[in-house]
C-alpha cells in the first residue's frame, strides 16, 4: 500500500501516546507563532537529522525557498496536532523518498501508525482520520481500508518490520522509541523492549512521558 512498507497497529491495552508534555511540545509549532521562531522550533527538531543539513547547504535558492522547505516538516507537525493522522503517515510517508534517512519522518510515521492502529481497536478510528470521499488521492482510501480490514497479525508485523528496519542509535524521538516498544513487547521481543526502556530512561531521565511508557 505505501511504498515505506507500511500497511496500517501496535497493540498493548491502555496505552495512550499523548500528555502535557507532548502536547506543549507540539503547540510550539502552531502557525500562531512569528515565522522566526516557528523556524527556531523547526531546527531544534530537525538539526540532528540530515534534513536540516541539507536544507542549510542550499547556495542557488532565496530565503523564501529555504523557508518554503523547512515549513514542510511543520505541515506534518499539524497534521498530528489536530488529530489527522492518516494525512500524517501519507505526507511523511511521501517525504521519506526524498529524506529515507530521516529520524524525524521515521517518529511521524510510527507515531501516526499506532495512533490510528489504537482508535480502530476502540472503534474511534474516524475520530482520528478525515473521510476519504474529501479527498482526490485515493491513497487515503486504501490507507483506512487497510486499517478497517487487515488482520491485526498483519498489521503488527507491518510495523514492528518498519520500526525495526528504521531504527538507530540517533533515533531519540518519543514517538518513534514508544510504539516501537509497545509493538516488541507484543511480538515477545523482549530483549528491544530492555534496550528501548534503557534508552528512554536515559533521555528522560526525570519522568517526562514517564506514563505512556509500557511497564516502566
Amino acid at each position: 500500500m505505501l511504498e515505506t512498507g507500511i500497511i496500517p497497529n501496535p497493540n498493548l491495552d491502555n496505552i495512550v501516546i499523548e500528555n502535557e508534555d507532548l502536547i506543549d511540545e507540539e503547540k510550539k509549532l502552531l502557525t500562531h507563532p512569528i515565522v522566526e521562531k516557528r523556524l527556531k522550533n523547526l531546527e531544534l527538531i530537525l538539526i540532528d537529522d540530515g534534513v536540516y543539513s541539507e536544507i542549510e547547504n542550499i547556495k542557488d535558492e532565496g530565503e523564501f525557498f529555504q523557508i518554503q522547505k523547512k515549513m514542510i516538516f511543520e505541515e506534518c507537525e499539524s497534521y498530528i496536532y489536530f488529530d489527522k493522522y492518516d494525512r500524517a503517515l501519507l505526507y511523511a510517508a511521501r517525504l521519506k523518498e526524498k529524506y529515507p534517512e530521516s529520524n524525524y519522518l521515521n517518529a511521524v510515521i510510527a507515531y501516526s501508525y499506532y495512533k490510528l492502529y489504537n482508535a480502530r481497536k476502540n472503534h474511534k478510528l474516524s475520530t482520528v482520520s478525515s473521510p476519504p470521499l474529501n479527498y482526490g488521492d485515493k491513497s487515503f482510501s486504501d490507507l483506512l481500508t487497510a486499517f478497517n480490514f487487515a488482520r491485526m497479525r498483519k498489521l503488527s508485523i507491518a510495523l514492528y518490520s518498519f520500526c525495526q528496519n528504521n531504527y538507530n542509535e540517533k533515533q531519540k524521538d518519543p514517538r518513534f522509541l514508544i510504539p516501537y516498544a509497545i509493538i516488541s513487547k507484543e511480538m515477545l521481543d523482549e530483549k528491544t523492549f530492555e534496550m528501548l526502556k534503557t534508552k528512554y530512561i536515559k533521555y528522560y531521565p526525570k519522568g517526562q512521558y514517564v506514563n505512556n511508557f509500557p511497564n516502566l
